[in-house]
């Protein structure tokens, strides 16, 4: 009897006498070191992939053990005659069987270090737990590692996560039919606040900017919203912004990658990022001893994307994120009495709140220009009895702000250095219709 075996022209095939031998208990034992070098082979990153999809460490070595079992039986099976009269008394099937667990070990080991894991629903809260556990001790590598699991993963984190957004009370039928989804959803939710931990977005925004880029542009293109993510847009933000050695520190610049300024763009310039998200509101946090020249420099260009996306897409009459602009401004001109009472004096910070002002005077310009006839005359039509919240308001409030922390410190008419700054700011701003 052939067993199955005619198609691999072995109908001669003699247990007793196998002619071909696949694997020799020499290559078992060659193949019992993997279990003890996969240690050392895989980082947490690939472990994590292992987890996520259902192939432990415990379950690889079962795998490779079981081949080791099958090596073994075949290469023993010819001597024992009276297991002969069967499919399993072939050792060609033993070795078969062998090959298959090794090839299922070997193979998921590779898949893991090179195939970054996409999560599905019926996953997210294993994912979640075992991704959560991989940052709670992570490396900054481990965390450039985790990257590419969590940008392929995250549309779906966020559409999970969106099934919360606008539920208050519900009630025990909607819980009880729901429940899958619910489960999934707070997962989703938990786990996004959860990446928007600042250490690990500051490796992000320093070491794999354009793959935030890649993130970002995603979550425009496909109009992905929740607000579980909308922290680690703000962390991002924030960032980008704060760090000194971040890609934004170099895109503002007139060469290098000021030329391609993506990440900026992706951040600043993208309207559904700044009206769904608001990626300045984690600035209200920044106080103003924390303000640097290089600080200040980077949220200027940030506040100039910003208002220049808005005021191109006729988005003029309410942005939040304007507000938290202003707000910003607010901050950092508390500095400015303290820079006219120290006993050294330094020119970058001073400057910079100039081109703060002259940014909100330049901005001004362009959205009076902007808007039709109506729309001009409406924004100069003020009810005293309610509280303008157009875009328009924060940029004159801005040099208001600036205004008033200068002259609070005038001391009078011989305070010829706070008079020279006030005068220069007012005469400025007064020259435009703001």
């Amino acid at each position: 009897a052939c067993f199955g075996l005619k198609a691999f022209g072995l109908c001669d095939y003699d247990p007793a006498e196998p002619f071909t031998v696949y694997f020799a208990p020499g290559a078992a034992v060659g193949a019992l070191a993997f279990t003890l070098a996969v240690q050392q082979l895989l980082k947490p990153v690939h472990r994590f992939r292992l987890a996520a999809r259902y192939l432990t460490l415990s379950r690889i070595y079962v795998s490779v053990f079981g081949g080791v079992t099958a090596t073994v039986v075949a290469a023993i099976l010819p001597n024992i005659a009276s297991l002969h009269g069967g499919p399993w008394g072939y050792p060609i099937n033993w070795e078969i069987f062998a090959t298959f667990l090794f090839a299922l070990s070997y193979g998921a080991v590779v898949i893991a270090i090179v195939r970054p894991v996409r999560v599905r629903q019926a996953r997210l809260p294993d994912f979640a737990r075992q991704a959560a556990r991989l940052l709670s001790s992570a490396s900054e590598q481990d965390h450039v590692d985790f990257a590419s699991d969590l940008e392929r993963s995250l549309p779906t984190l966020i559409e999970a996560a969106s099934f919360l957004d606008g539920l208050r009370d519900t009630s025990a039928f909607f819980d009880f039919i729901h429940r899958k989804q619910l489960e999934c959803a707070s997962y989703a939710f938990s786990f996004l606040r959860i990446v928007a931990d600042p250490t690990f977005c500051e490796t992000l925004v320093k070491r794999l900017p354009w793959q935030v880029v890649f993130m970002l542009r995603k979550i425009s293109e496909d109009n992905l919203y929740s607000d579980g993510v909308s922290q680690l847009i703000r962390e991002l933000a924030h960032q980008a912004i704060l760090r000194d050695d971040g890609m934004m520190a170099r895109e503002i610049g007139y060469h290098g990658f000021g030329t391609a300024p993506l990440l900026s763009d992706a951040l600043f310039s993208d309207e559904f990022i700044l009206e769904r998200y608001n990626p300045f509101n984690s600035f209200f946090v920044v106080g103003s001893e924390g303000v640097t020249p290089a600080l200040l420099r980077r949220f200027n260009s940030a506040a100039e994307r910003c208002y220049t996306t808005l005021i191109e897409g006729g988005i003029i009459h309410h942005s939040q994120a304007t507000f938290s602009i202003q707000s910003f401004y607010r901050t950092v001109f508390m500095k400015a009495g303290e820079l006219q009472n120290a006993d050294r004096r330094h020119f970058e910070l001073p400057l910079e709140m100039h081109y703060s002002v002259e940014l909100a005077m330049k901005m001004a310009d362009k959205l009076l220009a902007s808007p039709d006839a109506d729309q001009y005359q409406a924004l100069y039509v003020s009810n005293p009895t309610m509280h303008r919240s157009d875009v328009l308001e924060t940029l004159v409030e801005i040099v208001y702000e600036a205004l008033a922390a200068v002259s609070n410190q005038f001391t009078g008419v011989t305070d010829k250095r706070t008079a020279a700054v006030v005068c220069r700011v007012w005469c400025s701003a007064t020259s435009h219709p703001t």
